[in-house]
């Protein structure tokens, strides 16, 4: 794929925070089967794939990853810098498996499906979909990230929550307020401070503002966007990997 034309219709899907949202599904629930095998993470995660294709059809399907070095860490060092205290919260859990299964489900969804897959260790989700809105296309992005607010300037944007059991566009009347909100007040989850003094609102604007992203930052997003390789689908393959009863039908309307 190649930076997308203005005519592309586009549901562009924040893996990294749907990760999060199958693996706590996942979590939570009791649902298995007769043998009394307990479905995991790659079930909730395709499955809601399955279900947003559903909800909005004739879109072509994007999946975007968080790198694990943002640039914006280098920036600001404490970026984001209260993740490794939660996941310690959760002591059942093996993160450094889940991570290896959260690259491996990507990767073969991008060798063996026709869902493109895009992710970089520089970048985060948030640059590719604000590149992507910027580039005239017709975008409708899956995240619940409140930072998505302020892409409503580009006519062309329209943002979903992976979490709505509804699945219902977002109505965002003032993006330029929205964006001037997350500079003054911060970003608690992000570890963003609120802006207290000139230097702090500088920086903060440099971390949020996803309409005036650095040059280096939009070349590096294109290049990604513009790396693509001819893929051959093994429909066959990812189905004896994952034995779900609803692939089969969900892989071939793609």
């Amino acid at each position: 794929m190649t930076m997308p034309l203005s005519t592309d219709k586009l549901l562009v899907v924040d893996y990294s925070e749907l990760f999060y949202v199958a693996l706590f599904t996942a979590r939570n629930v009791s649902f298995q089967d007769k043998t009394g095998y307990k479905l995991p993470f790659e079930f909730f995660l395709l499955r809601k794939l399955s279900v947003l294709t559903k909800a909005f059809p004739g879109r072509k399907l994007i999946l975007t990853g968080d790198g694990r070095q943002s640039w914006r860490k280098q920036l600001y060092p404490d970026y984001k810098c209260g993740r490794k205290k939660f996941r310690e919260s959760y002591e059942d859990i093996d993160w450094t498996d889940l991570y290896q299964r959260y690259d491996e489900l990507l990767g073969r969804i991008d060798v063996m499906t026709p869902i493109d897959t895009y992710r970089d260790e520089y970048l985060e989700a948030d640059d590719i979909i604000a590149v992507l809105a910027q580039s005239g296309a017709d975008v409708i992005a899956v995240t619940s990230d409140k930072d998505m607010n302020q892409l409503y300037i580009y006519p062309n944007f329209k943002q979903v929550s992976p979490r709505s059991p509804k699945l219902q566009l977002k109505d965002i009347k003032n993006p330029k307020a929205e964006l001037q909100k997350l500079i003054d007040k911060g970003d608690e989850a992000d570890n963003i401070p609120a802006a207290k003094t000139d230097s702090q609102r500088l920086i903060n604007k440099k971390l949020v503002d996803l309409t005036d992203l650095p040059e280096v930052v939009v070349k590096r997003v294109t290049s990604v966007l513009n790396q693509r390789t001819e893929k051959k689908f093994d429909f066959d393959q990812f189905m004896d990997l994952y034995r779900y009863k609803f692939l089969g039908e969900f892989l071939k309307s793609l």
